[in-house]
């Protein structure tokens, strides 16, 4: 029987991480994140992206415990939320130039 060799820990630290071949999360053209990458791209807590989430709000599917989102409805959230702010005008009523 050949003999196996055993690596040390600082060897196996060393070992770099297998990377995919491709991207899951860009199959045939379309991108997805998930939840934590959804609330990074909008710049949001956790918490904020999920109270968004829940009730539909920002388009995803809860497959099991996960959320997934694609990119353009994410993007398409966002636009709506920037236009939404333009047309309502600001609660600041302090004046920018003092």
């Amino acid at each position: 029987m050949p003999e196996v060799q055993r690596l040390t820990r600082s060897e196996t630290t060393a070992i770099p991480p297998c990377e995919p071949s491709t991207d899951l999360r860009v199959m045939n053209g379309v991108r997805t994140f998930d939840f934590n990458e959804a609330a990074a791209f909008l710049k949001v807590d956790r918490t904020t992206a999920l109270s968004l989430a829940g009730p539909g709000q920002l388009p995803g599917a809860k497959i099991g415990r996960a959320w997934l989102f694609l990119k353009s409805d994410v993007v398409a959230y966002l636009e709506r939320e920037i236009a939404a702010a333009a047309v309502t005008p600001s609660l600041d009523t302090r004046s920018s130039f003092s």
